[in-house]
């Protein structure tokens, strides 16, 4: 998130980070909402058939400043690495 918040410094407003950490995606949400000079922040994430792109900038306006800067404590807390998708389906 330091290249984020650098690249954020010299005006890039839409940044993406490539990562197979489900860490890496909560954190990037925290980093949305706290660089607000930034428009976008895409995360691409996963392996093969489980490839996407994952609007972090979204998540964070949608969870509010507040839910997205306790995003990572939660994380960290329980050693959370299985996800809920919205479809319903468990992922790990």
């Amino acid at each position: 998130m330091l290249h984020v918040a650098h690249a954020a410094a010299y005006d890039h407003r839409q940044i993406q980070v490539q990562t197979v950490t489900t860490g890496v995606v909560v954190l990037a949400v925290m980093v949305a909402q706290a660089l607000p000079c930034m428009d976008e922040l895409w995360i691409a994430f996963g392996m093969g058939k489980n490839y996407r792109y994952i609007p972090a900038h979204e998540i964070a306006a949608s969870l509010g400043p507040q839910k997205s800067r306790a995003l990572p404590f939660f994380h960290a807390m329980t050693g959370c690495d299985t996800v809920f998708r919205i479809d319903g389906a468990w992922e790990n």
